[in-house]
């Protein structure tokens, strides 16, 4: 979930988007259903049980929150870290309910990801596999107590062609291979092939995890920027999820009702279109968390004003719009990483360390204050449809 990953690419298109979009979220879109459930909801991202995190009293982070008027939290809960620490989770599930919190948590399954990736002779059964035993062990130690699991995080920006990658016939490709550095992620042939069926063994196999352990939990994929290619091509693989999570950062464009593609040499001279995201994200027929958010690098330079005029715009056009049901900052507190690495200013509260070396909380950004106040204004705005169990 460290932001670094998924910054803007700076390379190509896909020139037949606009065909792609009308004929995905063309007049039936609405015939889908109504996808909102009753009110926009409100969370944050921590990363609780990180160094960065651990020295701020659990009871301050939670009061924290309360004071912010969230009622989520989303964090990574990998397959290491979980390993002889489930009494740490268990507290912090416990200690959240008492308040009113609840938590979405993104499970990280370290050993399918590494077989996906960095084991190329594991066979598809091996990763599956791999995902179902974590997802299904992790699902039923918290069952009805963690009913939202998240499944990995931004796994297309891991997948996507590499220069030189030949780009197999009959995928609507205009390139034969693959020239330049990485793809925006819009077109399902910006992935490869063989990672994308790798990929879709552990999502299928932490969906058989899940829903073995826990049949009434919601589950939850995530990707940002412009990779719904990626959705597109795990949903070709028959992946079935139950919420769709995006990621959004303020260099990706301000205005998501008109988010323009990028123009570069590998479009062959189309003219960059813009379009709705949020239309294009519907098209999957599914409630919409935007659950990571923020200004690019938080307040870095000194920039607490754009931070928080960014997310008051962004939690207000977001909570407005139609098929939007989620909104997670991100996040909670600013990161110990050294004054020139962005994930040290992503936070609504800043920190300072002591002589003793201990790091506490200094004070609340001009962004805490913003983002309390637009969640107030705007917790009025109800949706109609299905709730949140």
């Amino acid at each position: 979930m460290r932001r670094e990953k998924h910054s803007k690419p700076q390379v190509v298109g896909c020139f037949i988007l606009l065909l792609v979009m009308r004929a995905f979220v063309g007049g039936d879109s609405e015939a889908r259903g109504n996808l909102e459930p009753p009110s926009v909801i409100f969370g944050v991202n921590t990363h609780s049980d990180s160094p960065n995190y651990l020295d701020v009293p659990m009871e301050v982070q939670l009061d924290l929150m309360r004071e912010l008027g969230v009622q989520w939290i989303r964090w990574d809960w990998t397959e290491t870290a979980l390993e002889g620490r489930l009494p740490f989770y268990d507290r912090w599930v416990a200690a959240a309910a008492k308040r009113g919190i609840r938590l979405a948590p993104v499970l990280g399954p370290n050993k399918a990801y590494n077989l996906c990736l960095k084991e190329p002779t594991a066979t598809l059964e091996e990763i599956e596999k791999a995902g179902f035993e974590f997802a299904r062990r992790t699902a039923a130690h918290f069952k009805g107590k963690v009913t939202y699991w998240e499944l990995g995080n931004e796994y297309g920006s891991d997948l996507m062609l590499r220069k030189g990658d030949v780009i197999p016939e009959g995928r609507g490709s205009p390139h034969k291979v693959w020239q330049w550095d990485a793809p925006d992620g819009s077109c399902t042939w910006h992935y490869r092939d063989e990672m994308i069926r790798r990929a879709s063994a552990i999502f299928r196999g932490m969906l058989r995890g899940i829903r073995e352990a826990d049949p009434k939990a919601k589950t939850i994929i995530n990707e940002g920027y412009l990779h719904y290619g990626f959705l597109d091509r795990i949903t070709q693989e028959g992946i079935h999820f139950d919420i769709l999570a995006w990621h959004w950062y303020s260099d990706m464009g301000e205005d998501l009702r008109a988010v323009r593609m990028p123009e570069d040499e590998s479009r062959k001279g189309n003219t960059a279109a813009s379009f709705d995201l949020i239309t294009r994200l519907r098209k999957y027929g599914k409630p919409v968390w935007f659950n990571e958010i923020n200004r690019r690098a938080g307040d870095m330079g000194g920039r607490e004003a754009e931070q928080a005029e960014y997310l008051k715009k962004a939690l207000s056009q977001l909570a407005h719009a139609k098929g939007v049901s989620g909104f997670f900052v991100y996040e909670l507190l600013d990161e110990l990483m050294g004054p020139e690495n962005p994930e040290s200013h992503y936070g609504l509260l800043r920190r300072k360390q002591d002589t003793g070396g201990k790091w506490s909380i200094v004070e609340r950004k001009p962004a805490f204050f913003a983002f309390k106040e637009a969640l107030k204004n705007l917790r009025h705005v109800k949706r109609q449809g299905e709730g949140l169990k």
